[in-house]
């Protein structure tokens, strides 16, 4: 019988979510916030959840808030891959094109005397 309330290898693999949320944050990067939060959500409700069961259960010893650990673990690589996005649109956005700053030539045909 088994006592537990999560897949472990299921919360894990949550921590994959910061691949789509660097790849949202680099499409829209003035959406980040709002990026963050949905994807953080569901990964506080758990832990909360979860607790909430062990106290109205009166099982538990206490250290059902480590629970928050991952939670914040997730939150700090998300926010990196949000920052990695943004930053990867922004300067791909103020990049002048090769030769941009040299000034244009008039075309001149070889035919012309």
């Amino acid at each position: 019988m088994s006592t537990e309330f999560v897949d472990f290898s299921w919360w894990m693999a949550g921590f994959l979510v910061f691949l789509p949320v660097g790849i949202a944050a680099y499409l829209k990067p003035d959406a980040v916030g709002p990026i963050l939060v949905a994807a953080l959500l569901p990964q506080m409700m758990l832990p909360t959840v979860l607790i909430a069961r062990s106290i109205a259960t009166k099982w538990g010893d206490g250290t059902e808030f480590f629970g928050y650990l991952y939670p914040a673990l997730m939150a700090l690589l998300f926010s990196l891959a949000a920052g990695i996005g943004t930053r990867i649109r922004v300067y791909r956005g103020n990049r002048t094109p090769p030769g941009a700053d040299e000034p244009a030539r008039p075309e001149t045909s070889r035919l012309a005397p």
